[in-house]
């Protein structure tokens, strides 16, 4: 969604048309960072939640902080940063589509079990101390 709507406020002049394209990207980058705490404590394994999550929310951090000085970098080339950032969201986008589906899935308890739920192959797991069973 973002990376469609900052790229075209380039050939919108501004008004409400331009408002509007400038919110749905705003709503865009808004649900993409509350997106990092839900979806990435449901991908990885206990022991290595806490660890993702905050790996995460640290690198939102970060692209917040340089956001700015790349807006300023951009416009010292003579280049819109609008351009930029939408690619930089549209490659995100497609990377992100190739994670896997965790809807009704428990919550992998080791990387083993994790292995398992991406690996259509393994019929089990070896482990057997685990307490409860992974909806297929």
């Amino acid at each position: 969604m973002v990376g469609f709507t900052l790229p075209s406020l380039l050939v919108v002049e501004p008004g409400i048309l331009f408002l509007i394209l400038l919110c749905v990207g705003k709503f865009g980058v808004a649900s993409a960072f509350n997106n990092i705490y839900v979806y990435t404590a449901e991908l990885f394994p206990t022991f290595l939640r806490n660890t993702a999550v905050g790996a995460g929310a640290t690198s939102s951090r970060l692209g917040g902080c340089i956001a700015p000085t790349l807006v300023l970098l951009f416009s010292r080339l003579g280049t819109n940063p609008l351009v930029f950032f939408g690619l930089f969201a549209l490659v995100g986008t497609f990377s992100v589509s190739t994670l896997p589906e965790t809807r009704g899935r428990c919550l992998p308890e080791t990387i083993k079990e994790m292995k398992c739920e991406n690996d259509p192959e393994i019929d089990s797991i070896s482990d057997t101390s685990s307490s409860h069973s992974l909806v297929k």
